[in-house]
């Protein structure tokens, strides 16, 4: 079982998301999902903390110097070091050529994401770059696809097994 916390707007919709995905494809993938949307709202041991995209600011944006994790699944101009999270490793997310996520294209229906370097996962794999062309959720933009699908990869599902 992973435990993954979101902090996102009480707009955001990456939490959601994550439980269609699960829900859609019935997927046997143990979790726990806590989503909030002040960062005084997490504490203790994470084995993915996501930063959502933010659309304006967060209550609240003191360093969250209580919460650690495995896994830090972050956009690039949040500046997630500035936040305190103590984790194993980052991935970034966004629109620029550092970020490990990125989308190289980006339809109403369909975006391509883009892994620029190989992630790690927490069931001990690697997903190596590639692109795979993955559908957009309805009332999701390009930052909430890469935090949904992100998010997946690193907990270990396959890219193969995003799009079903």
């Amino acid at each position: 079982m992973y435990r993954v916390g979101v902090l996102e707007p009480i707009s955001g919709r990456v939490t959601a998301l994550i439980e269609d995905w699960l829900v859609e494809r019935g997927d046997s993938l143990s979790l726990v999902l806590t989503r909030g949307e002040c960062p005084h709202c997490f504490s203790g041991e994470y084995d993915l903390f996501v930063l959502a995209p933010a659309d304006g600011t967060f209550r609240n944006p003191d360093p969250l110097q209580d919460i650690r994790c495995k896994a830090l699944l972050a956009p690039s101009d949040r500046g997630a070091e500035a936040l305190g999270i103590q984790s194993k490793w980052v991935v970034s997310y966004g629109l620029a050529v550092r970020d490990s996520l990125t989308v190289s294209s980006l339809e109403p229906d369909l975006a391509v994401l883009a892994l620029q370097r190989e992630i790690p996962t927490l069931r001990g794999t690697v997903v190596e770059r590639q692109e795979v062309p993955l559908p957009i959720p309805p009332g999701s933009g390009a930052g909430g696809v890469m935090a949904l699908y992100g998010s997946l990869l690193i907990l270990g599902v396959p890219p193969e097994e995003l799009a079903l």
